[in-house]
């Protein structure tokens, strides 16, 4: 296994070990990624206050999902660049991008 300095060091690791990277980063990301965007979602009113728009409170709240669903998506992006399972990484990049641009319009 290559040392974890190594731009190749997750492709060398095992399945397995992939594996529980991933685990391990949706672990971490499900607590931090969560916490952020809890506290963008209570912090809504005062930010609306901050732009004298109190009827933008339900907006920021809606706006508190985007670093949540950021979170879990690199994720699984960088496992699939780490693995060079470049189109299972095209396929998230291309499906993220159509939610997006389903959910501006």
């Amino acid at each position: 296994m290559a040392p974890p300095d190594s731009p190749n060091w997750l492709r060398s690791m095992p399945i397995h070990g992939a594996k529980r990277l991933v685990s391990r980063g949706v672990g971490f990301q499900s607590h931090a990624a969560t916490a952020r965007s809890l506290a963008y979602a209570i912090a809504a009113p005062w930010l609306a206050h901050s732009y004298n728009a109190p009827e933008y409170v339900r907006w920021f709240r809606l706006v508190a999902a985007i670093p949540l669903l950021y979170s879990f998506y690199s994720v699984f992006v960088g496992s699939a660049n780490g693995l060079r399972r470049f189109r299972v990484q095209a396929g998230l990049d291309v499906g993220f991008s159509c939610l997006k641009t389903v959910a501006m319009i």
